[in-house]
């Protein structure tokens, strides 16, 4: 029996086999094995220079086109993912009971000068999504600041393509960094995010990449008052935010006052740490409400008021 239903995020569809065993219905999921990933990453390999072939002719007719802009591509580099990391990973989703999704096998970075404006990056992708051998199948913007505050990312935006040339439909990622996201990312998030992965409940290093964000705004070229258009849809695509990485930041960012680019709190407001626990905020909290020494000042007022009737 197979089984097809839609991913909630990517909205493609996914496949899950049904075996019977002692009367029990068991998914296997089709893509969780050895071969498969190396056979993905073969594809990856044979398509890179293709790929970059087409991203490099758009990237030229773009720089050498009559446009008023300042914005211009300043380099294209790619990155194939190593046999150990890919098998990493489809570990991690098939313990999960996820099928593993080979996305982001290749990838390519085109950096953009920092001075330039989100308008050409979204006619450079309709350009790629218009072309005979891609299409955008998905769109993550979190070089961003929403409506109240709340901090994106780190300065990326992101997109996955899918290669449908030569018989494929192979998907790519495609990211657009400045020269100082790009070191950032090198020098202080990915460490950063690899300690807090290693340990979610630890927040200090995720909370160290929010204050570096909030600190370097203007280096990484984030600026609340812009916009990005979906290339699929046209309508302005939501604003993704950096504690919407995964469940354990939601832990990490104490209901979004910590990431809140107007908030100067950061570290030292976090609820673990003494300085937090100590404040009229977490005092006015549920949690406070909730807490041992609240309800022991409650029942001590409460005699007090008593003896003093």
């Amino acid at each position: 029996m197979l089984i097809l239903y839609v991913h909630p995020v990517r909205n493609v569809l996914k496949k899950y086999n049904l075996i019977k065993k002692n009367n029990i219905y068991i998914y296997i999921m089709e893509n969780c094995n050895q071969n498969y990933v190396y056979n993905q990453l073969d594809i990856a390999v044979s398509i890179t220079d293709s790929v970059q072939e087409i991203l490099s002719e758009v990237m030229n007719e773009k720089n050498n086109g009559p446009s008023g802009s300042i914005f211009s591509f300043e380099g294209l580099e790619h990155k194939l993912k190593s046999r150990e990391s890919a098998i990493q990973k489809m570990q991690k989703a098939c313990r999960e009971g996820r099928n593993y999704e080979p996305y982001d096998l290749l990838r390519f970075t085109i950096v953009v000068d920092l001075r330039g404006n989100n308008n050409d990056i979204y006619n450079f992708m309709k350009k790629l999504h218009a072309h005979p051998d891609l299409e955008v199948t998905y769109e993550r913007y979190s070089k961003c600041i929403n409506k109240k505050g709340e901090i994106g990312g780190y300065g990326d935006i992101y997109y996955t393509l899918n290669y449908k040339s030569e018989g494929l439909n192979f998907p790519f990622e495609l990211q657009f960094h400045t020269r100082e996201s790009i070191d950032a990312k090198e020098t202080i998030y990915h460490p950063l995010y690899e300690q807090w992965r290693q340990d979610p409940e630890n927040c200090a290093p995720f909370l160290k990449m929010v204050e570096y964000t909030k600190k370097n705004l203007s280096k990484l070229g984030i600026n609340k008052h812009d916009i990005l258009k979906s290339v699929i849809t046209g309508e302005p695509l939501k604003c993704e935010l950096i504690y919407d990485w995964n469940s354990d930041s939601h832990k990490c960012c104490d209901d979004s006052s910590i990431c809140n680019v107007n908030s100067g709190g950061g570290l030292l407001e976090h609820k673990k740490s003494k300085k937090y626990k100590k404040s009229k905020k977490y005092k006015k909290s549920n949690k406070y409400k909730k807490s041992k020494k609240y309800k022991k000042l409650k029942k001590y007022k409460k005699s007090k008021n008593k003896k003093s009737k």
